[in-house]
């Protein structure tokens, strides 16, 4: 029964041995481990390795226009609708359609046998009219005359005279002449017909100067003036020709739909390049801006107030907040640039000339970043334009 008691209490006393010795040894282990672990910071060889970016030195540009392009049509400076002045029967049409003319020539004949009569009848009362003044002037020289007669006669005379002139100016009216020189666009009438004072009888249109007219939004309106030069572009791509106009005539009224403003541009047509009704394009200029900052688009960040670009200084991304310009967007060999002005007040320094700033692999970076600018061998990137 003591052999029993004393087994228990031997297993007992050999349980805290082997839970000490299992201690003993895991702490000589940690010990052990520590002691294999390295001292200090870890090696630079574990820090996140630098972006790979690309630079472009920040250069202003001096000068530059202010300008915007809008889609415009060429109008005739003036087209003109002939009207026959007196009665008559069409006898002869001398030019014919798309005939050019001069100012004073010919461009239909009426049958005027019955102005010539009335002419003629004229010619003869006026002769006769005169012939009788005559002699009443000399009769009252004699005393024959009394001062009734002679005021008669003098009546008879001028009244005469008018009437003279009157069918002179209708005899020489049957000859419809162009009051301006241009293009006969159209006869509005044949030989042999008949028309009456006011019938239209031709239209002409001046085309040695044409209008060009473009629909200008309200906001550019007050940068022009007349007088502006303006280019003018015809055809597309390397086939676009430029011609320079000059603003003659901005409207007082805007259109109430779209809010645009008539303007004309008056240019020179005498080599016939343009006919009414072409669709070309007009370059306005608003203003010359001074020392112009135009950064890629693509180099823009949006943040959620503001934007702002990154330059790479001593090794690092810096991010600077700025403005930018919507309105003036240029395209320079082949990338879209845009006009960055100096951020707001309080955020810091802007872009200023000869920054690097960071063109491509600006997404990825982070301000404080390390940098590593790929193009700088070829002289830190491209320049600005």
């Amino acid at each position: 029964m003591a052999d029993r008691d004393a087994a228990p209490t031997e297993a007992r006393s050999r349980a805290p041995r082997s839970l000490f010795l299992a201690a003993t040894l895991l702490a000589v282990g940690l010990i052990v481990l520590v002691r294999l672990l390295p001292k200090g910071p870890p090696p630079e060889a574990q820090a996140p390795p630098p972006v790979p970016v690309r630079v472009e030195t920040v250069r202003p540009v001096p000068e530059m226009p202010d300008d915007f392009e809008l889609p415009a049509g060429v109008e005739a400076n003036r087209v003109v609708r002939v009207s026959a002045e007196v009665a008559g029967r069409v006898r002869r049409l001398p030019p014919g359609e798309g005939a050019l003319v001069r100012k004073g020539a010919v461009l239909a004949e009426l049958d005027t046998d019955l102005l010539k009569a009335e002419f003629d009848r004229a010619e003869a009362v006026a002769k006769h009219a005169t012939l009788e003044h005559a002699r009443v002037v000399r009769l009252q020289k004699q005393g024959a005359a009394t001062a009734r007669e002679m005021d008669a006669a003098a009546a008879a005379l001028a009244t005469s005279e008018a009437a003279l002139r009157l069918a002179r100016v209708r005899l020489a009216r049957g000859r419809i002449t162009a009051p301006i020189g241009g293009v006969l666009d159209e006869l509005l009438v044949e030989e042999g017909e008949y028309v009456r004072a006011g019938d239209g009888v031709a239209r002409l249109v001046e085309i040695d100067t044409v209008k060009v007219v473009a629909r200008v939004p309200e906001l550019d309106v007050p940068f022009l003036k007349i007088g502006d030069a303006v280019e003018v572009f015809t055809g597309m791509g390397k086939d676009a020709k430029a011609s320079t106009g000059a603003i003659s005539y901005i409207s007082e009224i805007a259109d109430e739909g779209t809010r645009s403003t008539r303007v004309e541009v008056a240019l020179d047509n005498r080599k016939r390049l343009l006919r009414s009704g072409r669709i070309v394009r007009v370059r306005l200029v608003r203003r010359v801006l001074k020392d112009v900052v135009l950064v890629p688009l693509a180099a823009v960040i949006p943040l959620e107030a503001g934007k702002a670009v990154y330059v790479a200084e001593n090794g690092k991304a810096v991010r600077l907040s700025v403005r930018v310009n919507t309105r003036f967007i240029r395209t320079v060999d082949g990338m879209p640039r845009i006009q960055v002005l100096p951020g707001p007040e309080g955020s810091g320094r802007g872009l200023r000339p000869g920054d690097r700033l960071i063109v491509a692999g600006q997404q990825l970076v982070a301000p404080g970043q390390r940098v590593e600018i790929m193009n700088e061998a070829a002289g830190g990137g491209g320049t600005q334009p």
